[in-house]
């Protein structure tokens, strides 16, 4: 089959994926999103593994050899109104959720009505800076967790979660607190894995961190292009 280019008679190098690889680790790439800077928003985050290919894989594969997997992890703070991601990572699988967690937030100039997580993030200091900035805080503390000594002067949010679920149970705080908003997270990494795939083309970690943006950026645009809008009403 006879290419465009050799009709055109242009004699046209094409770096291979080496080299494009490579070079992609210098690109500055930023997460493209419609979030406007005086909006308030409701967030959601998660994190998943990315499986990346070591120097052994083919061995493994032909052999059956056993080698311990290396993984990266995808970091994403959600915009649950827009279904758009606003600020996102990635990092080695040594790193904790919360930790960047805390990272996302002081990124983030929006203000945060609301954040939700898995209990992963229960994390003081998460909690302290939103609810000092006013916002809610919706992430399960874990099942032997102990109100503060603050508690019968100052009750904290964590407090109220920790005092709801000894008396009523956990399936009844997610029902009052719409915890299932959190789902919308977990959704988004589904799409990214389905999509943009489960594992890291890339070779190094800061060629792998731009092939992550650009992943995200590319879900962002698909959601801004195929979520409907409601149609203006008529005058």
């Amino acid at each position: 089959m006879i290419s465009l280019f050799q009709l055109m008679s242009i004699d046209l190098d094409a770096p291979d994926h080496t080299t494009l690889s490579r070079r992609s680790s210098v690109l500055d790439i930023s997460i493209e999103k419609t979030l406007k800077s005086n909006e308030s928003i409701t967030i959601a985050v998660d994190s998943t593994g990315l499986k990346i290919f070591g120097s052994g894989e083919w061995c493994e594969n032909r052999h059956g050899l056993r080698k311990r997997r290396q993984w990266r992890k995808l970091h994403i703070t959600l915009n649950t109104s827009t279904l758009e991601v606003v600020e996102a990572t990635l990092t080695e699988n040594s790193v904790g959720d919360s930790t960047e967690a805390k990272n996302h937030l002081q990124v983030i100039e929006n203000e945060i009505d609301e954040m939700l997580a898995d209990g992963a993030y229960d994390c003081q200091e998460i909690s302290n800076n939103i609810e000092e900035a006013g916002g809610l805080v919706t992430i399960p503390p874990p099942i032997n967790a102990v109100v503060s000594k603050n508690f019968s002067t100052t009750p904290t949010q964590r407090d109220e979660h920790v005092t709801y679920i000894n008396q009523n149970g956990r399936p009844a705080w997610e029902m009052k607190n719409h915890y299932s908003r959190r789902l919308l997270a977990e959704n988004f990494m589904g799409r990214f894995k389905g999509i943009i795939g489960s594992k890291m083309r890339s070779r190094n970690i800061a060629s792998q961190k731009v092939e992550a943006m650009i992943g995200c950026s590319i879900l962002n645009r698909m959601i801004v292009l195929g979520t409907p809008t409601k149609p203006a009403k008529a005058a």
